[in-house]
């Protein structure tokens, strides 16, 4: 099978963005740069009150940092009893309490990204890049190939570290392995959204979480992006991701027995 480039979603509009090859992203004028203040602090305490209290745990700890909160979104992908789309993503509000999904089918999406400033270092300027991610109850059990999360960012910045990990409805660790990654362009981990726990008994993923850090020498007054994507698949024996060089963006192949979810958000690095 082919590989197929798969668009952006923009959150913010619910637009899909196609990322075309050959496109030219020319930096601001350094002049006018201006860096972004981040939210201010009740607007991030707010967040952090109607975040699902998986999410608010992991989260918790880089909200209350003291570094600047860039942005933070989120939206939910409604399932059938297959396991596949139910019609479009909905994007929610990130103030407004998530509504309970405790009985609807889906995929629960989330992405920050903080900022920080630490002198004496050679790349001083460091961004966490944050993704979440939960399942409400599911019927497509019990499939035994890979999910995969992936974080990829353009303006060429440097990953100083990344992690993953998740947790299935029973409490147990989900073992999450590293699995593609492109220099200075993206980081890809993969699971098992079910694990057997004997003859007749499996546990669905619960929730996960996956962190990359990367930092840059100076600003660049480069307009890019941030994406956060959790390809689901259920027919297809494996899956290989890749990741476009100075687009932040992620190629699936093959193109079938999997669909993703993509949470993206433009930033100038």
């Amino acid at each position: 099978m082919g590989t197929v480039r798969r668009p952006f979603i923009h959150v913010a509009t619910g637009l899909a963005i196609l990322a075309l090859a050959g496109l030219s992203v020319v930096p601001v004028a350094a002049s006018s740069r201006s860096w972004p203040a981040g939210l201010d602090k009740a607007t991030v305490a707010r967040m952090l009150e109607t975040m699902p209290v998986t999410e608010r745990a992991t989260r918790a700890a880089d909200f209350n940092s003291g570094r600047l909160i860039v942005f933070y979104q989120r939206m939910f992908q409604p399932v059938d009893d297959g396991g596949a789309p139910a019609g479009p993503a909905t994007v929610l509000s990130s103030t407004d309490p998530v509504i309970d999904s405790s009985t609807r089918s889906g995929l629960y999406l989330s992405l920050s990204a903080s900022y920080e400033y630490i002198a004496g270092q050679a790349a001083p300027y460091r961004w966490n890049l944050d993704g979440y991610w939960s399942w409400s109850p599911t019927a497509d059990c019990c499939q035994t190939v890979a999910d995969h999360v992936a974080l990829a960012w353009g303006g060429s910045l440097g990953m100083t570290s990344d992690y993953a990990y998740g947790y299935y409805t029973n409490g147990a660790s989900i073992p999450t392995y590293p699995g593609h990654r492109t220099a200075n362009v993206g980081t890809d981990w993969y699971f098992n959204e079910w694990k057997q726990i004997d003859r007749a008994t499996w546990k669905g993923a619960s929730w996960g979480h996956m962190l990359a850090t990367i930092a840059e020498a100076h600003l660049q007054n480069y307009p890019s992006g941030v994406v956060f994507e959790y390809v689901h698949t259920f027919q297809s024996p494996s899956v290989s991701l890749s990741f476009i060089v100075g687009i932040p963006t992620v190629t699936i192949t093959p193109e079938t027995g999997e669909w993703p979810l993509s949470d993206y958000r433009a930033v100038t690095f």
